[in-house]
């Protein structure tokens, strides 16, 4: 778990550089289309940082709430950010 959680702040990090590159880059050039990928960039940091956040709440262990474990939130939150970059 903790290789994934590695690879999401990885993740997580180049996107939102990459935006933020992306944004300045598109206002400074005047171009919209520069500025439009920067600004979809920042969708894809989003949700990166959800499934962060998911990746830490699986981690914790609440027997009392979750008996079977939590896994389960794994599979919304990735359908949600496929549905979300679809759209």
């Amino acid at each position: 778990m903790q290789n994934e959680k590695r690879v999401l702040k990885v993740s997580v990090y180049g996107a939102l550089i990459y935006a933020i590159v992306a944004i300045v880059w598109g206002i400074a050039g005047n171009s919209q289309m520069i500025l439009f990928d920067g600004l979809y960039s920042l969708i894809s940091v989003a949700l990166s940082f959800f499934s962060l956040l998911s990746a830490a709440y699986i981690q914790k262990t609440d027997f009392k709430r979750f008996p079977f474990g939590n896994y389960a939130v794994r599979r919304p939150v990735n359908g949600h950010a496929r549905f979300r970059l679809l759209c």
